[in-house]
């Protein structure tokens, strides 16, 4: 007798409905591991691209920083620039209102010279050397030499000093030259130094909305593959959930058929029981009929 043949109605229902609803968890089971199975490929995918883009971004942020880099050091060189430029403005004025003062001292006007002086007083001395005068004439060209000379030595005294003031107004002056150049110097540095942090500045710029692109590709990889993680954990969760629910009808079926089993092993048990017992009573039977006969007491067809 078969297992099958042992269940009841209710029972062989049961099996038949366990069997069609094990079917379609079994096929949604597949499905449901094949989908997440993509849904890794795709994980993987995403991670892959996130490793291009990282690697892309690499050298772009290491381009960045030294960009940065050399950005502040022009910063600080301008500083240290603009420090010597503004020394060099106030020594340049200063120098200025030196030279302004030393020119104002300067005296105005004609002045007599030493060395017209000195003519003056040899062509006196040669006239009266080779010209015959009357000596009212003559007494006259002495006091005019003797008030050269004596004019001399205060003309050369001023002359002395104006040529001092001089000096030094050229000296001056020439300071001034030398601290306007040092300026423009300074100045033409410094105008190179903002042409170059501009440069610096505009290439961070543009590496900085590459960079940036970049960082938003990789974040939008990362939540992509966020959602995509998501979807497979509920995946996972659908296939042990379907797979809890295999195992219990698996135990449902299981259990059955084991019930199954055990009417059929004690309808089986009972039934050889049975048999072995009628054997035996006829075995009694006929040994005592034997008996019987051989004694005589039982007559046969009486």
């Amino acid at each position: 007798m078969s297992v099958r043949g042992s269940l009841s109605e209710e029972a062989e229902q049961e099996e038949a409905d366990y069997r069609e609803r094990r079917r379609t968890l079994e096929t949604k089971f597949r499905d449901l591991r094949t989908r997440r199975e993509l849904l890794l490929a795709q994980v993987h995918q995403l991670v892959d691209e996130q490793n291009v883009l990282f690697a892309r971004q690499a050298p772009k942020q290491n381009t960045l920083e030294q960009l940065h880099d050399e950005y502040r050091a022009i910063g600080h060189d301008l500083a240290e620039l603009r420090r010597r430029r503004d020394q060099a403005r106030g020594e340049l004025e200063g120098t200025i209102q030196e030279l302004r003062f030393a020119r104002s001292e300067l005296p105005r006007g004609e002045r007599p010279r030493p060395d017209q002086v000195q003519r003056e007083i040899k062509q006196l001395e040669h006239r009266q050397q080779t010209m015959a005068l009357p000596l009212a004439e003559e007494n006259a060209l002495i006091d005019r030499m003797r008030s050269l000379n004596k004019q001399l030595d205060g003309v050369q005294k001023v002359a002395d000093a104006v040529g001092t003031q001089e000096a030094r107004v050229k000296t001056l002056d020439k300071d001034v030259q030398t601290k306007r150049a040092e300026l423009e110097k300074l100045m033409a540095e410094s105008a190179r130094l903002k042409v170059e942090r501009d440069r610096r500045m505009a290439n961070m710029r543009s590496l900085l909305e590459e960079v940036g692109a970049l960082v938003g590709d990789i974040r939008a990889k990362a939540r992509a593959r966020r959602d995509t993680m998501d979807k497979v954990q509920t995946f996972s969760r659908q296939l042990g959930e379907i797979d809890d629910e295999i195992l219990r009808i698996d135990r449902g079926s299981r259990a059955r058929r084991d019930e199954a089993r055990r009417t059929i092993r004690e309808y089986s048990r009972g039934s050889r029981d049975s048999v072995a017992a009628e054997t035996a009573y006829a075995h009694v039977a006929d040994q005592q009929l034997e008996q019987l006969l051989k004694r005589g007491r039982i007559t046969l067809g009486g």
